[in-house]
């Protein structure tokens, strides 16, 4: 297990094999100090798990990380930071497709926690919140398809590799961590509204229709916005 400090001040603990990041990072929340912050990867991440407890695959060489904060804010505004996170992968693929000169892939927003290029899952996220005395912390999962992609979903799914990109997870979890202080940043001082306005900008079929799950139920309209609370907006039946 390798430790370091990142730019942001936050712990890096390096994991050679563990279940899942989002399990093994939940024991910090009853130990860490309001001001401390923890990343904690795994290189070989067997067990790993998204949203309603569905399993995420990955292989040796793909990012599985988590992020382990106190937010310092309500529980009701931590719906906020999902789109937030969202921006913060977007923008660290952003930079590793620039550098590579794939000027001409699109990465897109998908509601409510997924990142796709060219129309393709090639990330996901997970916010869970950890109680801690009177306080809680927010651990925030990150799953990114460098090497592969699972081939037994219901959707399409890519990496990086099929565009000749094969960071490191330390160069990624480094560029991460940078992106993601600068949006809580600009979050802290300017509340959601640049957030929101950034993560329409990218979103995924915005203007177009789509069908969301309830449930059991499938909502059919057209996908308008997110409003101010973060919630998806769809105009159905002329409503």
């Amino acid at each position: 297990m390798d430790h370091k400090t990142l730019p942001s001040s936050a712990k890096l603990i390096i994991h050679e094999e563990i279940a899942s990041t989002s399990s093994q990072i939940k024991p910090y929340a009853q130990t860490l100090s309001p001001d401390q912050k923890i990343w904690l990867l795994a290189k070989r991440q067997t067990d790993g798990y998204g949203r309603h407890g569905n399993q995420w695959h990955q292989q040796e060489g793909d990012f599985a990380g988590s992020f382990l904060f106190n937010p310092n804010t309500t529980p009701e505004l931590i719906a906020q930071l999902s789109f937030l996170v969202g921006l913060t992968v977007k923008h660290t693929l952003d930079g590793f497709l620039k550098q590579a000169g794939r000027n001409g892939d699109a990465l897109t927003l998908k509601w409510p926690n997924d990142i796709l290029l060219n129309g393709e899952k090639i990330s996901g996220i997970l916010l869970e919140l950890l109680p801690q005395k009177e306080e809680y912390f927010l651990s925030i999962g990150i799953g990114i398809n460098i090497v592969s992609a699972p081939d037994h979903l219901p959707y399409r799914a890519t990496h990086l590799s099929r565009f000749g990109i094969t960071p490191s997870i330390g160069a990624m979890v480094e560029a991460l961590d940078k992106n993601l202080h600068g949006w809580l940043e600009i979050w802290s001082k300017y509340g959601f509204a640049p957030i929101r306005e950034e993560w329409c900008k990218n979103a995924e079929k915005i203007g177009r229709q789509i069908g969301v799950r309830m449930g059991d139920k499938t909502l059919i309209g057209c996908f308008e916005t997110i409003n101010e609370q973060g919630c998806l907006v769809l105009k159905n039946d002329g409503q």
